[in-house]
Protein backbone atom coordinates (compact mmCIF):
# COMPACT_ATOMS: atom_id res chain seq x y z
CA UNK A 1 0.00 0.00 0.00
CA UNK A 2 3.00 2.43 0.58
CA UNK A 3 4.25 2.44 -3.20
CA UNK A 4 0.24 3.70 -3.92
CA UNK A 5 -0.31 6.12 -0.98
CA UNK A 6 -0.50 8.89 -3.96
CA UNK A 7 -3.03 7.33 -5.79
CA UNK A 8 -5.33 6.42 -2.66
CA UNK A 9 -4.91 9.61 -1.52
CA UNK A 10 -6.60 10.79 -5.13
CA UNK A 11 -9.30 8.60 -4.52
CA UNK A 12 -9.62 9.56 -1.11
CA UNK A 13 -9.87 13.41 -2.08
CA UNK A 14 -12.29 12.38 -4.76
CA UNK A 15 -14.85 11.50 -2.32
CA UNK A 16 -14.48 7.42 -2.83
CA UNK A 17 -15.10 5.88 0.64
CA UNK A 18 -12.12 4.47 2.24
CA UNK A 19 -13.37 0.79 2.49
CA UNK A 20 -14.22 0.81 -1.51
CA UNK A 21 -10.76 1.57 -1.57
CA UNK A 22 -8.81 -1.01 0.41
CA UNK A 23 -11.35 -3.59 -0.68
CA UNK A 24 -8.40 -4.81 -3.52
CA UNK A 25 -5.72 -5.09 -1.03
CA UNK A 26 -8.10 -7.14 1.85
CA UNK A 27 -8.85 -9.45 -1.18
CA UNK A 28 -5.33 -9.89 -2.63
CA UNK A 29 -3.96 -10.35 0.49
CA UNK A 30 -6.43 -13.52 1.11
CA UNK A 31 -5.87 -14.96 -1.49
CA UNK A 32 -1.75 -14.86 -1.03
CA UNK A 33 -2.72 -16.14 2.28
CA UNK A 34 -4.20 -19.04 0.88
CA UNK A 35 -1.61 -19.98 -1.93
CA UNK A 36 0.18 -22.41 -0.39
CA UNK A 37 -2.99 -24.63 1.58
CA UNK A 38 -4.38 -24.62 -1.99
CA UNK A 39 -0.75 -25.62 -3.56
CA UNK A 40 -0.53 -28.45 -0.90
CA UNK A 41 -3.78 -29.38 -1.59
CA UNK A 42 -3.69 -29.84 -5.11
CA UNK A 43 -0.33 -31.84 -5.03
CA UNK A 44 -1.15 -34.37 -2.21
CA UNK A 45 -1.52 -37.50 -3.53
CA UNK A 46 0.37 -37.20 -7.01
CA UNK A 47 3.22 -35.70 -5.83
CA UNK A 48 3.25 -36.57 -2.18
CA UNK A 49 1.89 -39.37 -0.20
CA UNK A 50 1.00 -37.24 3.27
CA UNK A 51 2.23 -39.00 6.39
CA UNK A 52 -1.34 -40.42 7.97
CA UNK A 53 -2.63 -41.52 4.49
CA UNK A 54 0.97 -43.45 3.78
CA UNK A 55 0.60 -44.75 7.51
CA UNK A 56 -2.95 -45.73 6.86
CA UNK A 57 -2.46 -47.83 3.80
CA UNK A 58 0.94 -49.20 5.23
CA UNK A 59 -1.06 -50.84 8.08
CA UNK A 60 -3.81 -52.44 5.33
CA UNK A 61 -6.68 -50.03 5.67
CA UNK A 62 -8.56 -49.47 2.28
CA UNK A 63 -6.88 -46.92 0.60
CA UNK A 64 -10.08 -45.27 -0.22
CA UNK A 65 -10.66 -45.16 3.69
CA UNK A 66 -7.06 -43.17 4.01
CA UNK A 67 -8.02 -41.08 1.23
CA UNK A 68 -10.90 -39.97 2.75
CA UNK A 69 -9.38 -39.10 5.56
CA UNK A 70 -6.34 -37.02 4.15
CA UNK A 71 -8.69 -35.24 2.32
CA UNK A 72 -10.93 -34.31 5.17
CA UNK A 73 -7.59 -33.28 7.14
CA UNK A 74 -6.85 -31.08 4.12
CA UNK A 75 -10.48 -29.38 3.83
CA UNK A 76 -10.27 -28.72 7.59
CA UNK A 77 -6.50 -27.10 6.87
CA UNK A 78 -7.76 -24.98 5.00
CA UNK A 79 -11.34 -23.47 6.42
CA UNK A 80 -8.88 -23.04 9.79
CA UNK A 81 -6.32 -20.99 6.93
CA UNK A 82 -9.28 -19.30 5.35
CA UNK A 83 -10.73 -18.30 8.80
CA UNK A 84 -7.85 -17.30 10.45
CA UNK A 85 -6.76 -14.86 7.07
CA UNK A 86 -10.11 -13.25 6.89
CA UNK A 87 -10.67 -12.57 10.61
CA UNK A 88 -7.05 -10.61 10.88
CA UNK A 89 -7.82 -9.30 7.76
CA UNK A 90 -11.38 -8.02 8.71
CA UNK A 91 -10.45 -6.94 11.98
CA UNK A 92 -6.99 -5.20 10.79
CA UNK A 93 -9.00 -3.71 7.96
CA UNK A 94 -11.15 -1.95 9.96
CA UNK A 95 -8.16 -0.27 12.36
CA UNK A 96 -6.66 1.45 9.39
CA UNK A 97 -9.85 3.67 9.21
CA UNK A 98 -10.39 6.92 11.57
CA UNK A 99 -13.35 8.21 12.92
CA UNK A 100 -13.17 10.76 10.24
CA UNK A 101 -12.93 8.34 7.21
CA UNK A 102 -9.55 8.58 6.68
CA UNK A 103 -6.67 6.05 6.05
CA UNK A 104 -4.23 5.53 9.05
CA UNK A 105 -0.77 5.23 7.61
CA UNK A 106 1.83 3.39 9.77
CA UNK A 107 3.77 6.68 10.78
CA UNK A 108 0.09 7.57 11.56
CA UNK A 109 -1.10 4.88 13.96
CA UNK A 110 2.73 5.34 15.32
CA UNK A 111 2.66 8.81 16.19
CA UNK A 112 -0.98 8.15 17.73
CA UNK A 113 -0.29 5.23 19.95
CA UNK A 114 2.86 7.41 21.29
CA UNK A 115 1.13 10.38 22.03
CA UNK A 116 -2.15 7.72 23.62
CA UNK A 117 0.79 6.35 26.10
CA UNK A 118 2.09 9.55 27.25
CA UNK A 119 -1.46 10.89 28.33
Amino acid sequence: MDDRQLKIESLLNAGIEPKAILLPFVNLSLEVALIPTLNSIISMGIISLPGMMAGQILSGTLPMTAIMYQISIMIAICTGVSLTSFTILFFSYKTMISKRKQILWRQEKLNNAVSSQAK
